[in-house]
């Protein structure tokens, strides 16, 4: 009787472990989505020196896939012309009610 119970326990142990394992994959998936997400649209803006017109495409590319992108055009010299990325996605955890916000910073020249 005593192995029986132990056996039941160490499946619900690895069950449970392999379920975590997976959140975190899932987890970890969608972040690494989302930055080469970010970092795509970096190029993008840099590549057409900061088309008014790509930049408007990225951000409804964007709005798409979920994501939320904001771009801020800054100039730090007189002719130099720098532009703030940011991109903001939502994630939870399956099975809970955590839910965050991340927020991804970037610059393209």
């Amino acid at each position: 009787m005593k192995i029986a119970i132990q056996a039941w326990i160490d499946c619900i142990l690895v069950l449970f472990l392999i379920a975590t394992f997976t959140f975190y994959l899932a987890v970890s998936l969608q972040n690494s989505t989302a930055r080469n997400y970010h970092s795509n649209a970096i190029a993008q803006i840099e590549a057409s020196a900061g088309n008014v017109a790509v930049v408007n495409e990225c951000i409804s590319r964007a709005e798409k896939a979920g994501y939320r992108m904001t771009v801020t055009s800054t100039t730090l010299y007189e002719n130099i012309k720098y532009y703030y990325v940011t991109l903001e996605y939502d994630y939870s955890i399956p099975f809970s009610n955590l839910k965050k916000t991340i927020k991804i910073d970037g610059y393209a020249r």
